[in-house]
């Protein structure tokens, strides 16, 4: 990365903080690119050079936190990891997120995560090879991954958007214990 794109990356940085203390405090249809600009002490050119509108700003926010939700997961190699484990993971990341995240959540602004979420799923269920995939068609796998992504996305909306969330262990407790539950279901039932 060169200089001038670091200072770029940092305007756009220091744009998204400046949005996100306005909207704990203002409504989002009142808040305008001159106000989100003279907060970050930037001008408007400045936005404009890295965002179309406030969305745009949201919707940079939203791609960048999920490449960095995959590079944590491409660390790891799953045949290694416990499904325990990778739900600590998981929810450890999304903990970090927190502070964004409750203030979207908050503003019905964070459903957006699942129109940048779900067209890459296909591919990161093949990358991200788990003991409790299974080898289907690309049609059941995409059934598969809308069913998860959504319900998950769901958790995490009510999790972080609670008054006071509970600690990621907590999360992922409560979640290997529901998932455990759910599969002794299956194993039961004549399904």
């Amino acid at each position: 990365m060169t200089g001038k794109e670091r200072i770029a990356e940092q305007s756009r940085q220091w744009l998204w903080e400046s949005f996100l203390d306005l909207l704990k405090q203002t409504d989002y249809a009142q808040i305008t690119i001159s106000k989100i600009a003279q907060h970050a002490e930037l001008d408007r050119r400045t936005f404009y050079r890295s965002f179309r509108d406030k969305q745009d700003l949201i919707d940079w926010y939203i791609k960048n936190t999920i490449i960095a939700y995959h590079e944590i997961l491409s660390k790891e190699n799953p045949a290694d990891l416990k499904t325990e484990d990778g739900i600590k993971l998981i929810f450890d990341f999304w903990w970090q997120q927190r502070q964004s995240l409750s203030i979207l959540i908050q503003n019905d602004l964070a459903s957006r995560f699942l129109t940048f979420w779900e067209p890459d799923a296909n591919e990161w269920y093949q990358t991200f090879n788990t003991p409790w995939h299974i080898n289907g068609s690309q049609k059941e796998i995409t059934y598969i991954m809308t069913y998860s992504t959504g319900g998950f996305w769901n958790v995490i909306q009510h999790w972080l958007g609670s008054e006071d969330p509970d600690e990621p262990e907590q999360m992922a407790t409560v979640m290997v214990k529901t998932l455990r539950q759910l599969s002794k279901s299956f194993g039961e039932s004549s399904v």
